[in-house]
């Protein structure tokens, strides 16, 4: 036998062999137990499926992250945990059917609670027109929030989030319908302008007093003392020594004399007269490249680049320590 004949026979063994394990292998109906194996764990996958389809995905309550309702892309249907107390459908739960052909929104009681319209949607049992532009909501013509198509924010409060995405039209819907009363939009309304006053009376106050320099203590957040400014505007460290002087008039001095100068609109400049920071009124602290480095609160704490409180200064020229602070005596820290 030659040896090409050789190898086509040992070829032809192996192939038999292979047969001949693998009808033993899958042989006595094993075959059989594979497939149904394979088609009921393609049962169960679509079970799973379906059982997520008409679970809906999760509406929440941002404050306290509780459920509130559903909504069922496959139905286009809202089901919320709320019961009817009256009616033909007393003892249901509410909910609330989108048919996009009719550009309408019906409670399941059968009254037709809302309009979807090309500006966003009018909320017909609340006499509310709600307009969305490029994310932005106005309420009978007042700006008040934005909506995404997953949450939505109104007089700087976030109310809630859909776990999943919907339309914003079917977000502001349902947390303008049915998770505010008629009277919250107002009292948030009051709440957001009075916190509003208090920004602008403090954005004032700290601009007034820009320049001015205040004995105080800068402390830890444990309350240690790890710095000063003195009246005269001499600044300590914790040990009591003498790192320099800061002035009304914008000059910051060290050691080696002239260190750097700051002006009224929270300009910050080293010894050469280039800028390297800006402290803005409303409290950010930032780099000459415009990255936040710290942040200024109102009640003379002083924070990190997240915002983590890092130290506190007890005098009013809250400013001036901060520039102290951030930019020029940085072993205070």
């Amino acid at each position: 036998m030659s040896k090409k004949s050789l190898r086509v026979s040992l070829a032809l063994a192996a192939l038999l062999f292979s047969i001949s394990a693998n009808a033993q292998i899958f042989g006595g109906g094993q075959v059989e137990q594979l497939m149904q194996r394979k088609r009921e764990a393609e049962a169960a996958m679509k079970q799973k499926s379906d059982a997520q389809q008409n679970t809906g995905c999760k509406i929440v309550d941002s404050s306290a992250d509780t459920l509130l309702a559903a909504w069922h892309s496959s139905k286009d249907m809202i089901i919320t945990k709320k019961m009817h107390e009256d009616g033909p459908a007393k003892g249901k739960f509410i909910s609330y059917k989108y048919y996009p052909d009719k550009g309408a929104i019906a409670c399941n009681d059968g009254v037709v609670v809302a309009k979807i319209v090309e500006d966003g949607l009018e909320i017909l049992d609340r006499d509310m027109k709600v307009t969305i532009k490029n994310g932005g909501v106005a309420i009978n013509g007042e700006p008040c929030g934005v909506v995404t198509r997953d949450d939505i924010t109104i007089y700087g409060r976030r109310l809630g989030y859909f776990s999943c995405e919907a339309t914003r039209e079917l977000v502001a819907f349902y947390f303008l319908h049915d998770y505010l009363n008629p009277d919250d939009l107002q009292k948030m309304k009051v709440a957001r302008e009075e916190q509003k006053k208090r920004e602008a009376e403090a954005e004032a106050a700290f601009k007034a007093n820009m320049m001015l320099v205040t004995a105080g203590n800068f402390t830890s957040p444990t309350g240690t003392v790890i710095g000063k400014i003195a009246s005269n505007g001499d600044v300590f460290n914790k040990a009591g020594q003498r790192l320099g002087h800061v002035s009304s008039d914008g000059k910051v001095t060290d050691f080696n004399g002239n260190a750097g100068s700051f002006n009224s609109k929270g300009m910050v400049y080293d010894k050469t007269g280039s800028p390297i920071g800006h402290i803005q009124p409303n409290g950010p602290v930032e780099d000459a490249s415009g990255s936040r480095i710290g942040h200024i609160y109102n009640d003379g704490r002083f924070g990190d680049s997240s915002g983590s409180t890092v130290a506190k200064f007890s005098g009013n020229g809250r400013y001036v320590a901060a520039v102290c602070y951030y930019f020029f005596f940085r072993s205070i820290r």
